[in-house]
């Protein structure tokens, strides 16, 4: 899915309290080492804005699983 979200630029915006864009790579292991290791890439933005008196904040993110898929093993003969 591929969504794009428009938020305007710090620049054309006075009323723009606060814009961030925040990108994560994280590795969740088995305990165990019966699984692989899932590695996700995550990425989300925080925009913060007056509008109208009041505060408009706008949250997205979005997850992606980047695991490597595993080879299968080769039998030896």
């Amino acid at each position: 899915m591929n969504t794009r979200h428009t938020m305007p630029a710090a620049a054309n915006d006075p009323d723009l309290v606060h814009n961030s864009t925040r990108t994560t790579l994280s590795t969740n292991a088995d305990p165990t080492g019966r699984t692989q290791a899932r590695v996700t890439l995550r990425t989300s933005r925080l925009l913060i804005r007056w509008l109208d008196g009041d505060v408009d904040v706008r949250f997205a993110a979005q997850e992606v699983d980047v695991t490597r898929p595993i080879a299968p093993r080769r039998s030896v003969r």
